[in-house]
C-alpha cells in the first residue's frame, strides 16, 4: 500500500537522530543555553563557568577559539570563565595547547 509505505518512510526519517559534531554541540549550547543566575550581590548577575575543556578543544584549538570569539561578540551574554585543572602549567598543559600566545594577546 503506497500510503502506509509513505508513512513508514516518513516515520523512519523523523526517528533518525541527526549527527551533530562536538564543536557544533558546544557552540549551540553556549549560544542558546539559559544560564543560571548567580549571586554576585544581586539576583540578575550571571556567569558561565566551564570547569573542563570540551574534548574537541585539544584536537581543534583554532575551532574552539573561533567559538569563544563568536561568543564574545554576542551582546548581553554573561561573562565566560574557563578553569583548567591541569597540574604543572608547563608547555604541555591543556591551556597552553589550546590557547596559543597570539590568541591570549
Amino acid at each position: 500500500n503506497e500510503v502506509s509505505r509513505s508513512i513508514f518512510e516518513r516515520r523512519n526519517f523523523e526517528d533518525r537522530a541527526e549527527y551533530v559534531s562536538q564543536p557544533q554541540q558546544f557552540s549551540d549550547w553556549l549560544r542558546n543555553s539559559k544560564f543560571q543566575q548567580g549571586g554576585f550581590g544581586n539576583e540578575t548577575s550571571k556567569l558561565v563557568l566551564i570547569e573542563d575543556f570540551p574534548p574537541f578543544a585539544c584536537r581543534s584549538p583554532d575551532q574552539f577559539q573561533d567559538i569563544l570569539l563568536g561568543y564574545s561578540r554576542i551582546r548581553r551574554k554573561p561573562p565566560l570563565v574557563l578553569i583548567s585543572s591541569d597540574e604543572g602549567g608547563g608547555a604541555q598543559s591543556t591551556a597552553n595547547i589550546i590557547f596559543k600566545p597570539d590568541f591570549i594577546n
